[in-house]
């Protein structure tokens, strides 16, 4: 009998710290710029024309990541940044020469540079959006590198492929794609974005978007939500850190106004895991949330529907935001912060748009 009531006894213990470990501090929401990876979540297709979207893309100058970050943001989707093993140099005319090189290694050899990024698999994704560069008629090599070591996983997987080049046609880009992912599905015809038209690809896209059966995010029709306010905004900021001020500049976006309407403010801003200073406003924003899968040093986003995070590190994040702006010239700005709480008042620049 003693016995019995020492197994039951232990039984009792092992339940007792279970039930309390269940309701542990690892089941609370995750802060901004965390480092846990949330689940891809479910997307019901009550919804018509919604689904589940990863845009993968690599950019040098920027403006393919322009563009892919306009697409995640219009379909809700998750961004996904190709990572080069070794960056290449600062200096143009060297990149040229090196692009050409391993344009010649991938033809005669087969090799190609390598890339850091894998996806373990594509199953969690309706469509996969491929976005990249053209360099010298071709896809760059990096994108080359990303689709060669994942032609398998993508084998009858919805593929959208966008290319951005300032002049140059972009039929051997989409050669170079059924040649490194022969089983994919080619859903629609490849965009093509003219480097001169990048700013204005929030429309051009809308519309691409469309021929493709995706009428965008649910809080974000494909038109933009500009409709809700057809006054100008004018978007350009200054950010003040003690006696460092920084221009920026918000996005054409509901939030954004939403938040320029309450400026001017002073924030005392929390620090964060080394990168970033967040606030939360004692009222909630618009938000459209999207999942920038790399943050940028300058980064202005928006964390839930009331906490305003300005990152000063590049880092990747499998977190949400919105997006509310970017400071123009990021140098200073870690140093302008400094690694603990800080005031950071944002006021509208008198310079018109």
């Amino acid at each position: 009998m003693k016995r019995i009531f020492e197994i039951t006894m232990v039984l009792l213990f092992m339940a007792i710290s279970f039930g309390l470990m269940a309701c542990g501090p690892d089941n609370d929401p995750a802060p901004p710029g965390s480092g846990a990876i949330p689940p891809v979540p479910d997307n019901p297709d009550s919804e018509p024309g919604y689904g589940r979207y990863l845009v993968v893309y690599y950019s040098r100058s920027g403006n393919t990541r322009s563009v892919a970050t306009e697409i995640c943001k219009q379909v809700n989707g998750t961004l996904l940044e190709i990572e080069t093993s070794s960056p290449y140099p600062s200096d143009y005319n060297e990149v040229l020469s090196i692009a050409q090189q391993e344009i010649r290694t991938i033809d005669n050899e087969g090799i190609y540079p390598s890339v850091d990024t894998v996806v373990e698999n594509f199953d969690d994704y309706d469509r996969i959006f491929i976005c990249t560069p053209l360099w010298y008629s071709r896809m760059a090599t990096p994108m080359q590198s990303f689709l060669h070591a994942h032609a398998r996983k993508l084998d009858n997987k919805n593929l959208s492929l966008v290319v951005t080049s300032a002049s140059s046609g972009i039929s051997s880009v989409i050669e170079d794609a059924h040649r490194l992912c022969p089983e994919a599905i080619y859903s629609g015809e490849a965009l093509w974005i003219r480097d001169a038209l990048i700013n204005t690809a929030h429309d051009i896209l809308a519309k691409w978007l469309e021929t493709l059966g995706i009428i965008g995010a649910p809080d974000n029709p494909g038109n933009g939500d500009n409709n809700d306010n057809n006054e100008t905004m004018n978007r350009n900021i200054t950010v003040k850190i003690g006696e460092t001020s920084f221009s920026a500049t918000l996005e054409d976006n509901q939030t954004a106004r939403v938040f320029s309407a309450m400026l001017p403010v002073t924030l005392n801003m929390d620090e964060l895991n080394g990168n970033e200073k967040y606030y939360y406003l004692p009222e909630n924003l618009p938000a459209n949330t999207f999942r920038p899968g790399t943050i940028h040093i300058g980064d202005l986003l928006l964390y839930g529907s009331n906490c305003i995070v300005l990152f000063y590190e590049t880092f990747t994040s499998s977190y949400s935001y919105t997006s509310l702006g970017k400071i123009d010239n990021p140098d200073g700005l870690a140093v302008a912060l400094g690694k603990h709480n800080v005031m950071v008042t944002f006021e509208k620049s008198n310079q018109s748009q």
